[in-house]
């Protein structure tokens, strides 16, 4: 199954250059991009949109990625929906399971990240 084709991305960061190039680099490998800034605006859109899987960043200007995957947990609509969370609180030594869901320490490589959507894209589909 080509995931890139029909997966929704929902990419949350307050930091604009990362939003931009994350969303245009998933747009060009055929991901259908959705975009949050905020931690509330990211949990409305998720509520609303159902998206395949969200990019969180943990540090965000009203409450905290971890927060944000708190609530969408709680809701059995989203519950589902893989996370990896992007932040810069981790080296790329230290990047691990936080809350045990994926990290990608930042400044991350594209390639990387690519190939971590895809694999949790084809985990999620293999859980439903």
């Amino acid at each position: 199954m080509n995931t890139k084709k029909k997966a929704r991305i929902l990419v949350v960061d307050d930091e604009a250059d990362t939003l931009v190039a994350v969303s245009e680099r998933l747009q060009a490998e055929g991901f259908t991009v959705l975009e949050a800034s905020t931690g509330e605006s990211a949990i409305r859109q998720a509520k609303s949109e159902i998206p395949d899987l969200i990019l969180l960043d943990i540090c965000l200007p009203d409450i905290g990625g971890g927060e944000v995957a708190s609530a969408l947990q709680e809701d059995p609509a989203t519950d589902r929906i893989p996370i990896i969370y992007l932040t810069a609180l981790f080296s790329k030594h230290q990047e691990a399971k936080y809350g045990g869901t994926q990290t990608l320490a930042k400044p991350f490589e594209m390639p990387k990240l690519i190939a971590e959507i895809e694999s949790s894209l084809q985990a999620a589909a293999t859980l439903d």
